[in-house]
């Protein structure tokens, strides 16, 4: 008896300290991975960068990595400039105030037509937020109304592009409309007073335009599904002088595209604390939004026709080949998976 007990005995010590060395090894990995993960990574000679934004959530992925310290957990230091509009983001860039601006696709197929200046780092935002908001009472009730209408619009921006693709789907000629120029955020109001038929803008604005009408809004995509790319754009200068500095900016958007996608409740609250946006509003919009740090093929095709359209309105020049438009060294460190065109 006191045999089975010594041989029962000694089986679980064994048992016991096999488990512990386990479970000791296994701590001292995951203390090793800890320490990675809190280490602070080597210093930059210049760990300084600002970047343009405008007052939508497209560039949520900035703003969080910001708000949230990522940013400083690679080691670099990075302030925000608010705009009004993608042009206004891009003017900044050109102006040398900013390092990295955040454009929509379209202004950037616009740009490269006149300035090689600049290249993409990566895609954060695909979208469907710009909108057609038309006032009922004034006998709009679907796109063909639009005929003989005054249309409320910010004139250097995506929306005349896609206001100019509606039209031609529906077989009406921009001379057949006229065109109110305005800033983006006194658009919902003047389509509230009758100064205008209809406006087309973005999000925030655009919810505003049809919470202010009620029932009398009549309003619909402009983009008729297609959506638009949100896109990080730098000089080719700073780039070529900030390779690392582009590396660690973009390692802090993957990991604040991870915690949104986990945390899409505390990523509106954020949002709208600095953004100054109404909550309703983040939320009426939020699944018109895939947040993601990218460079797929189909951005080369979309920028390819919008620049061909440029040039055919035109009536001179040739769009150059958009696959020249791309710096793709700094995400393929981050995330290669994330690039599918072919370079």
């Amino acid at each position: 008896m006191n045999k089975e007990l010594f041989k029962v005995t000694t089986v679980l010590l064994f048992c016991l300290v096999g488990l512990l060395s386990i479970y000791g090894c296994s701590s001292d990995q995951e203390q090793t991975k800890t320490n990675e993960k809190i280490s602070p990574p080597a210093t930059l000679e210049n760990n300084q960068l600002t970047i343009a934004v405008n007052t939508t959530i497209k560039s949520a992925s900035v703003i969080l990595a910001h708000e949230l310290g990522y940013f400083e957990n690679e080691g670099i230091q990075v302030d925000l400039s608010i705009k009004q509009s993608g042009v206004a983001t891009k003017k900044a860039l050109d102006d040398g105030v900013v390092d990295i601006a955040t454009v929509p696709e379209i202004i950037a197929a616009d740009d490269a037509l006149v300035n090689d200046s600049w290249r993409i780092l990566s895609s954060i935002n695909r979208s469907v937020t710009n909108e057609l908001v038309a006032r009922r009472d004034r006998g709009i009730n679907q796109v063909s109304d639009l005929r003989g209408k005054k249309i409320g619009i910010k004139k250097e921006s995506g929306s005349v592009y896609w206001l100019n693709q509606m039209l031609i789907y529906n077989s009406i000629a921009m001379g057949d409309i006229e065109l109110v120029d305005a800033k983006p955020v006194n658009l919902a109001g003047m389509l509230n007073r009758g100064e205008v038929d209809a406006v087309v803008t973005w999000y925030p604005h655009a919810y505003q335009a049809i919470t202010d009408l009620g029932e009398n809004a009549y309003h619909t995509s402009a983009q008729m599904g297609q959506e638009v790319f949100w896109l990080l754009i730098a000089q080719k200068s700073w780039l070529a002088e900030n390779h690392e500095l582009a590396i660690r900016f973009l390692k802090a958007l993957e990991k604040a595209n991870r915690y949104i996608q986990n945390n899409p409740t505390k990523t509106k609250e954020i949002l709208a604390e600095f953004l100054h946006l109404d909550p309703a509003s983040i939320a009426y919009e939020w699944d018109r939004h895939i947040f993601k740090t990218e460079l797929p093929q189909n951005l080369v095709m979309i920028m390819e026709e919008q620049m061909k359209f440029r040039v055919a309105q035109q009536g001179e020049g040739a769009a150059p080949d958009p696959f020249g438009l791309f710096h793709f060294d700094a995400l393929k460190k981050v995330n290669p998976s994330s690039i599918s065109i072919a370079h």
